[in-house]
């Protein structure tokens, strides 16, 4: 009986620390696990309000603040690709109002990466960035004229053979009728003979 009675004590301690093992575990595991996608909607909301935060630098022609804010942004390896590539557009924005082209190129090419696709609004945008966004979609447009050139070449190749041979067989023919005119007197003369009579059965 005594040894029941300590069995039962032992085992009821074991679920009780399990039970609370459990519990902590829960508690701990749980956030973890629903945290990162809290985490991920969390920073996403951060850079949309850290960009548009980047904006208003922009407007009020603190570059060198917005550039910092849009950096931080960037540098988020979970940043959706809508907030990336608002925040390329206006680096690239920003780089062409501080007249430093190079790196507006840079940065505009990276946006071109991510969506080849894009074209910039020409009511909201100013000229110098639709003609650099148009210039470097210009430059990354296959080239297709070799091969219009190619196919050219092998029409001209093929017209020209057949032109060849309209000759060859032109002359041909013109040589025979010139060789053969020599005897035309007498085969003026010579009459062809008479079909041959068919049985009258």
């Amino acid at each position: 009986m005594k040894n029941y009675m300590r069995m039962n004590r032992k085992i009821s301690h074991f679920a009780i620390v399990q039970l609370i093992l459990s519990i902590f575990l829960m508690q701990t595991a749980l956030p973890v696990l629903s945290g990162n996608s809290r985490l991920f909607a969390e920073n996403s909301q951060s850079c949309i309000k850290i960009l548009n935060k980047a904006e208003e630098f922009y407007y009020n022609a603190k570059f060198d603040n917005a550039i910092d804010l849009i950096r931080q942004c960037i540098k988020d390896p979970n940043l959706t690709k809508e907030n990336r590539l608002r925040a390329y557009r206006l680096l690239t924005r920003i780089f062409l109002a501080k007249n430093e082209k190079d790196k507006a190129e840079k940065v505009a090419r990276k946006m071109l990466k991510i969506d080849p696709g894009y074209k910039p609004t020409i009511e909201k945008e100013k000229p110098d960035y639709i003609k650099l966004i148009n210039d470097l979609k210009a430059q990354q447009a296959p080239i297709k004229t070799p091969a219009k050139k190619s196919s050219e070449k092998k029409k001209n190749s093929k017209k020209w053979y057949w032109i060849g041979a309209g000759a060859v067989v032109v002359l041909g023919t013109t040589a025979i009728i010139i060789s053969s005119g020599g005897n035309n007197d007498n085969n003026q003369n010579n009459t062809l003979p008479d079909p041959p009579q068919f049985p009258t059965n």
